[in-house]
């Protein structure tokens, strides 16, 4: 069921439903140690952007961009997440020491005074862009965690919905399913606090334990699900269903991400969707 006109992102449902069952594998902490400072560099660059915020790195200090935020600040957050907390402990604090916090505070206001603001207090502009569908720049180098605020989400220039507490973007460049990013990510009006987890330390964990990224992959179907499910149901081949048949296909329906000019499927190959 293609659910995007760019054929970015797209809903299948599949035959028979599969449950994941997997022994959920320890990766050292200290073996990810490399990729704590890959995300230092790669965060200090990034946050020299146009949309004003402050970084705050786990056990570090940035000086005029922000502050420290200490590894039990890191480790409560991620606790709380339905997939990190699901994690050894180990895994979870590998993913904390190589995470950096980012800050926003988006308002609605005119281009003279936000200048003002944005020189003076870090004021974003409301709708401001984090992550930019099908580009693949720096900010496309981490895993996104909402951790409070929330985000507009758009596909192809159209809004199909918002993430709050617990959401995650960037998930698709993370696990290497896409080249670019699939969505744009907007600042919505308000405060937004994000931790920012280096697609390195991403794919380092899911190849010393492939057992995490089903786990990562069921979480991130519902949400993608949740948001694209109303355009979805809206396409003609489901004009005449009623509620009941589309809520009883839906929980055997999974987001894939396709990549444009690709073959979706082939002659004489096995089909199950």
């Amino acid at each position: 069921i293609a659910a995007s006109r760019r054929g970015s992102v797209a809903l299948s449902s599949v035959s028979r439903r599969e449950s994941i069952s997997s022994r959920r594998g320890s990766v050292v902490a200290s073996a990810m140690g490399p990729t704590a400072s890959l995300s230092s560099q790669y965060s200090m660059n990034a946050a020299v952007s146009s949309v004003p915020h402050r970084v705050a790195f786990v056990g570090g200090n940035t000086g005029m961009l922000g502050g420290a935020v200490t590894l039990q600040e890191a480790m409560s957050c991620f606790k709380k997440h339905p997939f990190f907390g699901s994690l050894p402990p180990s895994d979870l604090e590998a993913f904390a020491k190589s995470s950096h916090r980012r800050e926003y505070i988006a308002a609605r206001v005119s281009k003279g005074r936000m200048e003002q603001e944005s020189q003076q207090h870090g004021v974003a502009a409301a709708g401001s862009v984090l992550v930019a569908e099908n580009t693949a720049d720096l900010r496309s180098d981490f895993l996104w965690v909402v951790d409070r605020g929330r985000v507009v989400v758009e596909e192809s220039g159209e809004e199909v919905g918002c993430l709050e507490e617990f959401g995650i973007f960037g998930d698709a460049m993370a696990l290497g399913l896409t080249r670019s990013q699939p969505v744009t990510i907007r600042l919505a009006e308000g405060a937004l606090s994000v931790w920012c987890v280096p697609n390195a330390s991403v794919g380092f964990l899911t190849t010393h334990a492939p057992a995490i990224q089903p786990l990562l992959m069921r979480v991130v179907n519902r949400q993608w699900k949740r948001l694209f499910w109303s355009r979805a149901t809206s396409l003609n081949f489901f004009a005449h269903c009623g509620p009941s048949f589309l809520r009883r296909i839906r929980h055997c329906v999974q987001v894939e991400y396709k990549v444009p000019d690709r073959s979706l499927c082939c002659a004489d190959e096995p089909a199950d969707s």
